[in-house]
């Protein structure tokens, strides 16, 4: 098998194995504060074994670290964003919500580097702005607050993407996401005993089935999924891997859909108002290279 071939079957596991954990999210019964916790342990304990420590001390400076750890408290408010969505509302609405990182992306970066939106990035904007209208539309009211969250997962993803981006091109991918959650672990660490008062936060050791998910997820869905996208990179272009990574909610509920039927929301409103907003995210890099923008 040629490398490009195989690349491209590696990105989509790697994709579909990141869907995968909006499923663990809801099959894990432990609080998403813990949940996130735990994912952060047996990450870093893995990466642990795949960064160069003796790299990242000879090349990068006190600056750099701070500001990635900083980037990591970043992605650890991401994933409570996210996880606590699935835990108020359905794995398939913070899906939805999380949908939207690429739209939320076009207007942050224009705005950090001092540029203008391009104007089809705008109009792909305001056509997802009818999708949402109408997956809220369809939800009770008590998943309101849950689809909020998954929003909010996506603002926070593309804020993370954006300040990341410079960064990445001077380091090792692994070694700056070492760093990176590792903040994110010692900030949960610290956050959680604020919190361990709250009736949602006891049990703080996951049973046997919880510990299962969570291996996987951390593993799994995490760990080797970050590997398999990085060797990706190396052979296939911006373009396809923007485009593939896209897909991540649609194989998110797909799998939901398979494993989670009973508590999956099917009202045609919702599904109707999901392909609005898939329609705009996917045919943006089409459209962006037709018009040559």
């Amino acid at each position: 098998m040629n490398p490009t071939k195989r690349a491209t079957i590696e990105l989509h596991i790697a994709v579909i194995l990141f869907g995968f954990t909006a499923v663990l999210g809801e099959l894990i019964k432990m609080p998403f504060l813990l949940l996130v916790w735990w994912r952060m342990v047996i990450t870093c304990i893995s990466l642990y074994f795949l960064a160069d420590i003796t790299r990242i001390k000879r090349e990068m400076n006190v600056l750099t670290i701070k500001e990635l750890v900083w980037y990591g408290v970043l992605i650890s408010l991401h994933w409570l964003a996210f996880y606590g969505a699935i835990q108020y509302s359905s794995a398939s609405v913070a899906l939805i919500g999380l949908a939207t990182a690429s739209f939320w992306a076009s207007l942050i970066e224009p705005l950090l580097h001092s540029k203008r939106p391009s104007q089809l990035e705008m109009l792909l904007g305001i056509f997802i702005i009818p999708g949402m209208v109408l997956i809220a539309g369809s939800l009770p009211t008590n998943m309101w607050f849950g689809l909020g969250l998954g929003v909010l997962s996506a603002l926070l993803s593309a804020l993370f993407s954006v300040l990341n981006k410079d960064v990445v091109q001077k380091y090792s991918s692994l070694d700056i996401s070492f760093i990176e959650l590792m903040g994110a672990l010692v900030f949960l660490t610290i956050l959680l005993p604020t919190t361990v008062s709250h009736p949602l936060f006891y049990g703080w050791i996951p049973t046997w089935k919880d510990f299962l998910y969570i291996l996987v997820l951390a593993l799994v869905c995490t760990t080797i999924a970050y590997v398999l996208s990085l060797r990706a990179l190396k052979y296939l272009s911006a373009f396809n891997v923007t485009l593939t990574v896209n897909l991540e909610p649609i194989y998110g509920i797909l799998l939901a859909w398979i494993f989670l039927k009973n508590s999956q929301p099917l009202s045609t409103n919702f599904y109707l108002g999901g392909i609005m907003i898939f329609a705009a995210v996917l045919s943006y890099p089409y459209l962006k290279n037709y018009l040559k923008l």
